[in-house]
């Protein structure tokens, strides 16, 4: 065929709004199964797959933080005797009571956004009772809630819960709940330097923050 010939055959076009329009489509399929992928792959620090299975395990560590680790371990030693200096009341032990959920309770849901720590361990035993119970809930999930709720209930001790799968996320939320402790106290040493209230010495306030940093 002719060089002229070529030139003379009429071009097939594609309108560029077309061009765009697929461009757009092809676009979204490639975005659509990257985050499918990434999603698949996702895990949490709690080990789970999805949001939802994350916050109900946030929220069984941080009750059995607060209802099986021994309130000694958040109030004694150095903490309780600057507490103590300061004249404060440290949080004791909460113990849930044995009730289905309230229907009342905070959704698991709210744990996206919010720390499981900041809860009391009613809220948080409500929050799994509720939980317990939903369509929504895996089996596997659901056995690992009645687990939970059962050792909250017998307040039997931290030691039920070594070598299990729960022993990591409660330590974790243990941490979390004596940092919240030694800020409560450093507050009120605050408080105090304005108020004319007793203050602790400077190298208190600076171990207090020392543990809180790097517990």
């Amino acid at each position: 065929m002719q060089l002229s010939a070529i030139a003379q055959q009429p071009a097939h076009e594609t309108p560029v709004n077309q061009i765009t329009t697929d461009n757009r489509h092809f676009l979204q399929t490639v975005a659509d199964k990257f985050v499918s992928v990434v999603n698949s792959c996702k895990t949490f620090t709690t080990g789970c797959s999805t949001q939802k299975d994350h916050n109900i395990m946030k929220a069984c560590g941080a009750l059995l933080a607060k209802t099986l680790v021994k309130p000694e371990y958040y109030t004694s030693g150095f903490t309780g005797k600057c507490a103590a200096k300061l004249d404060m009341e440290l949080p004791d032990k909460i113990l849930a009571r044995s009730e289905t959920g309230v229907p009342g309770s905070a959704s698991i849901g709210k744990l996206s956004v919010l720390k499981a720590s900041e809860y009391s361990a009613q809220e948080l035993y409500d929050m799994l009772s509720k939980q317990l119970y939903k369509p929504d809930t895996s089996p596997e999930m659901q056995g690992k809630i009645r687990a939970v709720l059962e050792m909250a209930e017998k307040g039997s001790g931290s030691e039920h819960i070594r070598r299990t799968e729960y022993a990591e996320i409660v330590e974790r939320y243990a941490d979390n709940i004596k940092k919240d402790v030694i800020s409560g106290i450093l507050l009120a040493h605050a408080i105090n330097c304005d108020q004319g209230g007793p203050l602790l010495y400077r190298a208190e306030v600076n171990q207090l923050e020392s543990v809180q940093n790097n517990s």
